[in-house]
């Protein structure tokens, strides 16, 4: 699997852009968790897992930087390591920091059902959260 750099969509209008990527990430994850290494999630792409869900977006030379921080994009962003937000591709950051950061929670949660089986919510049933918090 390869890293997305440059999708198609990051020129649309900031509203479509986010429902582009989620359902981007949905196509590719599934209902999967990605790219895990015990408890810990990187941004750089390792094996056949082309990175978290930001990262995968994000050169690995990049991500390494960000894997040694071992931060949160709201960190990243705007917090004590914000001055690597350079890292971070300008239209996702126009996308906003509380949108990537539950983009990051999305690609880490496990909700259960009735058979304990652990997976993720649907990109719809996302989009949905999103809605109901006003980032989407």
């Amino acid at each position: 699997m390869e890293k997305i750099l440059n999708p198609e969509w990051i020129n649309l209008p900031i509203p479509d852009r986010k429902i582009k990527m989620i359902d981007t990430l949905y196509e590719i994850f599934g209902d999967t968790k990605a790219n895990r290494q015990g408890y810990a999630c990187f941004y750089k792409s390792e094996g056949d897992m082309p990175g978290c869900h930001i990262g995968i977006f994000i050169p690995d030379d990049d991500c390494e930087i960000l894997d040694n921080m071992e931060a949160g994009i709201k960190d990243i962003m705007s917090g004590p390591e914000s001055a690597f937000d350079y890292l971070i591709p300008d239209w996702m950051k126009e996308m906003g920091e509380d949108f990537l950061h539950q983009i990051q929670m999305w690609h880490d949660e496990i909700v259960y059902d009735n058979n304990e089986t652990g997976k993720r919510r649907s990109a719809q049933a996302f989009k949905y959260h999103l809605t109901t918090i006003g980032l989407l």
